[in-house]
């Protein structure tokens, strides 16, 4: 074999063995960015504390802020968007610091994130990574001593926390809000971005709240969502616009916070009645 042929081989050899490889690297989050995340928010953190929790071998970043009432209602967890972080200043950090002045102490934990260039398509594959996070967080929480356990989702957020209602079944979970859902419709190997597929097996009651100024994907699949809302799921599940509010609420961070508390108030109330109710009755 002359040398030409034996170097074209040996390329070809090595382009085989290294492709998988490069190509697996985008299945996974990227944990240097989660590292350079979790640095800048630790040092800086004034409301809440930093909790390391963890995903198998790999350790993530919570931020746990008490309620400041003596008797909590329950607990959140806050899962953001595509490729940000737990304290992310729009929708997120709002929520992590005012639910609690409302009775609820949350929880908002790292997901999975791609660099930044990444499409939304790409994130398709870190749905694998993020079921063992909630539970993480709902295993904390728990060991805090908390049962009514709500899960809140921004953004991609949502898909992440529709896919695992959808599938886990934990019972630990009494509500979900969803905080800007898309729900265009998606081939079958990208349906976890229709945010409809999880939803249509949720067995929790769902708020769908999102501003009128919100993303297109949000705006143009409203009356889809309603349709599971109100005919799908818990007689509890509502859906509700804040006029003139945009995908972030930026502006309306304090309409959001009570817009939720007022319905998590009653939706966690009516749930606890009924339970009682079934008790006596046994």
């Amino acid at each position: 074999m002359n040398t030409y042929k034996q170097v074209l081989l040996a390329f070809l050899c090595s382009a085989i063995y290294i492709l998988p490889v490069a190509a697996s690297d985008r299945l996974t989050s990227d944990t240097d960015k989660e590292q350079r995340w979790a640095n800048q928010i630790v040092d800086f953190l004034i409301e809440g504390e930093s909790q390391w929790l963890r995903a198998g071998e790999h350790r993530f970043l919570g931020i746990y802020t008490p309620s400041t009432i003596e008797r909590p209602k329950g607990a959140v967890v806050l899962l953001h968007g595509r490729g940000v972080h737990p304290d992310w200043p729009q929708v997120i950090q709002p929520l992590r610091t005012q639910l609690p002045e409302n009775g609820w102490a949350t929880l908002s934990i790292q997901l999975p994130i791609l660099p930044n260039e990444a499409g939304l398509e790409e994130y398709v594959p870190l749905f694998k990574e993020s079921p063992v996070r909630i539970k993480a967080a709902l295993d904390y929480l728990e060991q805090r001593g908390f049962k009514n356990i709500v899960l809140m989702g921004h953004s991609l957020g949502n898909n992440m926390a529709t896919d695992f209602l959808a599938h886990s079944r934990d019972n630990r979970v009494q509500a979900f809000v969803g905080v800007s859902m898309e729900a265009a419709r998606q081939p079958k190997k990208f349906e976890v971005l229709d945010n409809v597929v999880g939803l249509l097996q949720v067995k929790v009651p769902v708020l769908d709240i999102y501003g009128s100024e919100a993303i297109e994907p949000v705006v143009k699949s409203v009356d889809r969502r309603a349709y599971v809302i109100y005919q799908a799921l818990d007689e509890k599940s509502r859906q509700i616009e804040i006029k003139g509010a945009n995908h972030f609420f930026q502006g309306f961070e304090n309409e959001l916070v009570q817009t939720i508390t007022t319905w998590l108030d009653k939706a966690i109330l009516i749930s606890q009645s009924s339970k009682k109710l079934v008790k006596i009755n046994q």
